[in-house]
């Protein structure tokens, strides 16, 4: 007796002496003991309910494998469209730092602007006090 095609999910095995036919799988095997089938009509019955069993397992193999390119497309999707965020946030994260950066070049540009007001002012001031005294002692 010999089966044609590929069920990945069943296994057929023949047991040492005991000379039993076992079919396993998810859905299960309708296969009788070999010493139990007397004619060809149960052989052929047999038979026919394997190459069923080998068909629906088939289209079950089929729908498996569309089911996992669906979901490996979406998942490749999925990735892209991540990828693409992740390169807009990289962007937006070298965008913002060089603000900071340009920022900061501002804000020291200020401080040095201040730093020489107020030792403008200081000046003035120091003037200013000289000349009072200078007025007070005439």
């Amino acid at each position: 007796l010999q089966f044609e095609g590929s069920a990945s999910s069943s296994a057929v095995a023949r047991r040492g002496d005991e000379k039993n036919l076992e079919v396993g799988g998810a859905e299960g095997s309708k296969v009788k003991d070999l010493p139990e089938i007397k004619d060809v009509s149960e052989m052929n019955a047999l038979i026919s309910e394997l190459k069923e069993e080998l068909t629906d397992l088939e289209k079950r193999n089929e729908e498996l494998e569309e089911e996992v390119e669906i979901k490996t497309t979406a998942y490749m999707d999925e990735v892209a469209e991540l990828e693409c965020s992740m390169d807009e946030i990289k962007q937006q994260e070298a965008d913002l730092k060089s603000q900071m950066k340009e920022q900061c070049e501002e804000y020291k540009e200020l401080l040095k602007e201040k730093m020489a007001r107020h030792i403008e002012i200081a000046a003035y001031r120091s003037l200013v006090e000289e000349e009072e005294d200078r007025l007070c002692s005439l």
